[in-house]
């Protein structure tokens, strides 16, 4: 896995979705980070419920790794980026 600078980062909070939008109870491969110094990770992101606003994930989304014990959703985030939607059947 390769960590970018935080020099890379935006300088406020970024959710950059899917190029095609978001699909509803759907897996995603994701970069991500929650603060501006926390290093940029792997995670995995599922999408929930698209009623957030401009149809973003809203209700029951979270994101997780095999090392984070909390849990988390996608307002807990600080950057994230869709890498590619991760089949499930």
């Amino acid at each position: 896995m390769k960590l970018k600078s935080t020099c890379e980062r935006p300088s406020s909070k970024a959710i950059i979705p899917p190029l095609n939008g978001w699909k509803e109870q759907t897996y995603y491969k994701v970069e991500a980070s929650f603060n501006r110094q926390n290093p940029i990770s792997e995670y995995i992101f599922y999408s929930g419920f698209l009623n957030g606003k401009n149809g973003e994930p809203g209700g029951y989304n979270q994101i997780w790794n095999g090392s984070m014990e909390d849990f988390h959703t996608i307002n807990d985030v600080y950057y994230m980026k869709v890498i590619g939607e991760l089949t499930t059947k």
